[in-house]
């Protein structure tokens, strides 16, 4: 992922991988505190809190060793025993002493100065090591602070409540000493950074990181380990619960043991060795699986689309291995119900089966189960091997590919059944010489398929049926096994005498039950089953309307023609789309991609984008579950995956329109889920255990992630400076940046973070972003309406919140003035939207007029005065009595926020749902920090009438007008005098500028007297004028074009027409001829 953080520090200090053995760099300063110690027990919890934007570096806990080192001695006596940082602590019954060692690195004196390190207690057992350092500023861009920080646990500590690093960006490393400490809670979460424990014990491990890896060996009884771009590698021991592993876009090497377990990986491998007891799910995407992977009574499952799976499956209860586009080639033991008959060994293996398995009774008796295995594909061969098949598994085996050969291959002489099916290509089943198989064969168009066998067998009195059409071959194939039962040959005959297979009891005589027909019947069943599911696919298809169809079938040829027409693709897809869905799916869904995809022959890239559309349109017109927020989450991240992923660009041509629609559609989705997960009390049980399960999905850092890195794929911020600089635009973009479809979605990336930044509160950074793109007419974003109208909006709304009201008043004016232009034109679902954004801008300038009145556009000041008049009035009255009217305003105008923080619906805990119900919600947050800003300023409304009356006047005779005291009208004056002088741009970046006087009146304070100078700006004419002038023009232009009228004819007493008074009587016979020489149909002053 693009590390913003590191970007924008251009650190010299690496804060991910700082070690104290490596040399300070040069420019920077190394110290090492007094080693900070204090008391804990195995009750005690260890926290590492960090605050603040240099806080980061590296983390390291070990025991301490009996004898330390004599350079470390010799370190801590050459220390300033002046310094505040380190303090003692006393011992108490079953306490040990902590110390804590910290050294720091830094290229600015003044970040030292103002950080600060303690080492406190919090309650009377945990221990916290707060390290609080400067926040981000400007100034500081090139500033860098790092820290290298040891625990040293005590030796005679055997165990301790909770080891904790929340929130920093530390590289955190667990010594192989650490492994005779037993944990009931290790949490480590940080980013940017990697994490490796030689060897840890703990009850509960949680950790989790961005852009590094999870590498170690950790024992607890539950295991989560989670990151993104960043690999996962070692060994993962949880045997009574249930282990997690999950990561993106890196590759998963890993030895996992547990009761349950759940792999999940995104467009990197997975390999390794995987053992569970109750169940395993290895689940990816473009990526491969292979190693060992065994269950003892849980379901297997493999999943991934793009990639093979290959490996060795153990397995007790079934199988499926899934993928698309990929091979599968596995080997697979089955393992008996019963396991190893008689006393199970002191340490049992997980697949020998559990221990109160009720087995049966008599001498060489065999356990019946039944086992499944299913491993199916698309355009890539299928291989499955069973290697070992005991007796009394009853096998059903299915290989189902396209395109490809199937293969299975059984030589155990044993009850199986198989099915496979596919196209194009050969089906082969291969089995011992004992199976007799007898069949038929109906093939069309060439279509093969065959069954193999070691060895010619003799014919049984089974039969089966392989039918084939249209290069489509299955085959199902039922081989029963010629013992059920096997039994000690001395004791065959007497122990024959008691079976009974139940046969006479079910009302059947001796020799009426027939297992052949038993057989066929299942066939049947079968070949009906598959028969109606096609049936009901063509069923689905054939409700799709005609003119769909033919909307679908030539979007597709359009996007793939050999030279895309841009002009026609976006007819398509902004009139045809809006057209049929207006027709036919006003309040219903379009077809489903799986339905449609006969009609494009399956094509994944076009299916993707008209999922996107599918879930837009549900999104916009129905309303969402939770399944069609997860599936549209699924869809962008196999858009993105196959954007950014690919060995090389994507061949796709899309109009602008489309690619900025797909950017800002994943933004609203992301801010949609967001206030809809963070609504707790409306959840059922159900809904809470899918979102704790789900908590990478539409999560704050993912939605970032894709943003961050269509920006860096694109390089669009290099394309940005090198065409501020005049170079040339398509070298600084590259390989990728120099294709459009790269170029406009980085592009449109920088306004979707300007977007998520706002709604996360973050305004300096949202303008940041927009550094490089200038605000004018000829920018990219002005070609695509909403996003011109969402660009300023978003823009004025940060500049409002930071308090520069000038700026933002100056953002709005142009937006509006271009919306009230806009609006004779305005139609459809799209422009609603832009008039709803509209009104809000309306709530905002009336704000930023009444907290900083400055001149603005008459049609802008009548249409806000006719929407917001009454509580402009009230805004600009001033006094406590125009709060309610700034709420009622900014909760009109603003949007709506959000919080990077889900609920932890994972902790399964009421309590902490409810501690997190009870937190202020983000809007209602950002509504009191902006109400908190504008509280003191309401004041200042009288007091600037008053001093619009004088030229001279004393503190005291002011404070008589306003009722207050002269300190209470000193303070009024200096508010007033802050409000009159705002920070303006005036070029270059957003955030840049320089301080002006805003306000009408200028005043000065001499001890007890003001001195006041109002300044009257002269009104300008100019602008007003020269656009009227140029309407008049384009008036005139147009009149000049067309015919002039001819006057109505009045029948005179001869019965002759007359012309009315004062018309020339040459016009009663002119023809008017319009401007272009061709008769016009309709002339002024005729009737039809």
């Amino acid at each position: 992922m693009f590390s913003f953080l590191s970007k924008i520090t251009n650190s010299r200090i690496d804060p991910t991988s700082w070690d104290p053995s490596h040399a300070c760099p040069a420019g920077s300063t190394a110290v090492r505190l007094a080693p900070l110690r204090t008391a804990i027990s195995s009750k005690s919890t260890v926290s590492l809190v960090v605050d603040g934007a240099w806080s980061h570096g590296t983390v390291e806990f070990q025991v301490k060793p009996s004898d330390l080192p004599p350079t470390y001695d010799a370190a801590v006596s050459a220390l300033t025993a002046s310094d505040s940082k380190s303090r003692g602590a006393q011992l108490g019954d079953g306490e040990a002493f902590l110390e804590v060692q910290v050294e720091a690195r830094w290229n600015e004196e003044e970040l030292w100065k103002e950080s600060e390190v303690t080492l406190h207690k919090v309650g009377q057992h945990n221990v916290e090591l707060s390290i609080k350092t400067p926040g981000m500023s400007t100034a500081r861009l090139a500033s860098q602070l790092s820290f290298h920080v040891t625990f040293f646990f005590p030796p005679e500590l055997t165990g301790l409540e909770g080891l904790r690093t929340e929130g920093a960006q530390w590289r955190t490393i667990g010594h192989p000493s650490l492994s005779s400490l037993h944990l009931t809670t290790l949490s480590i979460s940080t980013a940017n950074a990697s994490v490796a424990f030689a060897a840890s014990h703990a009850a509960s491990t949680s950790i989790a990181t961005v852009n590094n890896k999870i590498s170690g060996e950790y024992h607890a009884n539950s295991i989560k380990i989670h990151t993104n771009n960043g690999a996962v590698e070692g060994k993962y021991y949880s045997q009574g619960g249930k282990c997690d592993i999950h990561t993106t876009n890196a590759r998963i090497t890993a030895t996992v043991s547990a009761r349950e377990a759940r792999v999940y990986n995104r467009n990197n491998s997975i390999h390794g060795e995987f053992v569970t007891s109750d169940g395993l799910v290895i689940d990816n995407s473009n990526g491969a699986i292979k190693g060992d992977f065994a269950s003892a009574s849980g379901e297997i499952s493999a999943t991934t689309t793009n990639a093979p799976i290959e490996g060795t499956f153990k397995c007790r209860s079934s199988l499926i291995a899934k993928s698309s586009n990929g091979k599968i080639d596995i080997k697979v033991i089955l393992v008996g119900a019963g396991g190893l008959m008689g006393e199970r060994p002191s340490t049992p293996d997980l697949l020998e089966g559990p221990s109160d398995v009720k087995r049966p009774e008599g001498p060489g008796a065999i356990v019946k189960s039944k086992i499944s295995v299913s491993a199916s594909t698309s355009n890539a061969s299928v291989v499955v091997d069973i290697i070992e098949h005991p007796e009394g598994v009853e096998l059903a085996a299915k290989a189902k590919t396209s395109n490809s050969n199937a293969t299975i291959k059984h030589l155990a002489p044993c009850s199986a059944s198989f099915d496979l099916s596919t196209s194009n290509s050969r089906a082969t089943v291969a089995t011992p010489p004992h199976h007799a198989i007898t069949y038929t064969h109906q093939s069309t168009n060439s279509a093969q398929g065959s069954i193999q066998s070691p060895e010619k067998a003799p014919v049984s009195a089974n039969s089966f049926e392989i039918k084939s059409s249209n290069s489509a071959v299955s085959l199902i194939v039922d081989m029963a096994s010629q013992a059920q039962y096997k039994f000690e040959e001395d004791e065959e005959d007497a122990f024959d005498e008691q079976l009974d297979f139940g046969v006479q009891q079910a009302g059947y005589e001796p020799g009426q039950y027939n297992e052949a027909e038993s057989h066929a019947y299942a066939q049947q069943q079968r070949i009906a089953e598959a028969a109606a599911a096609q049936a009901q696919a063509l069923e689905a298809l054939a409700t799709v309307p005609e003119p769909v169809k033919k909307y679908i079938i030539h979007l597709h040829a359009l996007l793939n023609a050999s030279n895309p027409s841009l002009p026609e693709i976006q007819a398509a897809y902004d009139q045809g789309w809006n057209r049929l869905t207006d027709k036919f799916f006003q309040k219903a869904e379009w077809p489903e991609a799986e339905i449609i995809a006969p009609l494009v022959n399956h094509d994944e890239i076009f299916l993707t984008l008209y999922r996107e559309l599918y879930f837009r349109h549900v999104f916009a017109r129905l309303q969402p579950d939770l399944d069609d927020r997860f599936h549209s989450y699924e869809n962008y991240c196999s858009l993105f995956n196959l954007i950014l992923n690919s060995p090389g660009p994507v061949p796709l041509s899309l109009p602008i329109d489309w690619l900025y629609n797909i950017i800002d559609e994943f933004v609203y989705q992301y801010t949609s889920f967001a206030l809809w997960r963070s609504k707790v009390s409306n959840k059922s049980e159900d809904e809470k255990a899918v979102l704790a399960e789900s908590g990478h999905i539409w999560s704050c850092y993912s939605v970032l992630n894709v943003l961050y890195s269509l920006i860096q794929k694109s390089k669009i911020q290099d394309q940005l400076a090198a065409a501020q600089k005049g170079e040339d635009v398509d070298a600084a973009g590259g390989e990728y940046g120099s294709i459009l479809l790269y170029h406009h979605l980085g592009y449109f990336s920088i306004l979707g973070l300007l977007r998520v930044h706002v709604l996360l509160g973050d305004y300096t950074l949202a303008l940041s972003m927009l550094d490089g793109i200038d605000l004018n007419k000829k920018a990219l974003f002005t070609r695509v309406t909403s996003a011109h109208v969402a660009t300023y909006y978003y823009t004025a709304f940060s500049y409002m919140m930071l308090g520069r009201y000038p700026d933002a008043i100056r953002a709005l004016s142009h937006i509006l003035f271009f919306v009230l232009r806009l609006k004779h034109f305005q139609r459809g679902s799209q422009f609603d939207q832009i008039n709803k954004t509209a009104d809000r801008m309306y709530a905002l300038m009336a704000i930023c007029q009444a907290l900083c009145p400055s001149k603005m556009d008459e049609g802008i000041s009548t249409a806000m005065k006719e929407k917001f008049g009454d509580q402009y009035a009230k805004m600009v009255r001033g006094g406590e009595d125009s709060l309610p009217a700034f709420q009622e305003m900014f909760t009109h105008g603003a949007p709506r926020f959000i919080s990077p923080n889900p609920p932890p619906y994972e902790t399964e805990s009421i309590e902490a749902l409810d501690a997190y119900s009870a937190l202020p919600e983000p809007s209602g947050h950002q509504l009191s920090l902006f109400l908190s800003t504008v509280a003191p300023q309401l004041s200042t409304s009288n007091l600037r009438s008053f001093l619009r009356l004088y030229t001279t006047l004393g503190t005291d005779k002011l404070a008589g007008f306003l009722g207050v005291d002269e300190e209470e009208v000193l303070e009024m004056l200096m508010t007033a005098q802050g409000a009159a002088r705002k920070f303006t741009w005036v070029e270059g970046g957003l955030l840049e500028g320089q301080v002006v006087g805003v306000s009408d009146i200028n005043f000065g304070i001499d001890e007890t007297h003001v001195t006041v100078a109002e300044s009257k700006t002269s009104r300008r004419y100019g602008d007003f004028f020269l656009r009227h002038g140029l309407k008049f023009a384009d008036v005139y232009a147009n009149l000049h074009a067309k015919p002039l009228p001819i006057p109505k004819l009045r029948p005179n007493a001869n019965g002759a027409a007359s012309a009315a008074p004062g018309v020339p009587a040459s016009l009663l016979t002119a023809t008017p001829v319009p401007a272009s020489g061709a008769p016009k149909a309709v002339v002024w002053g005729t009737s039809a």
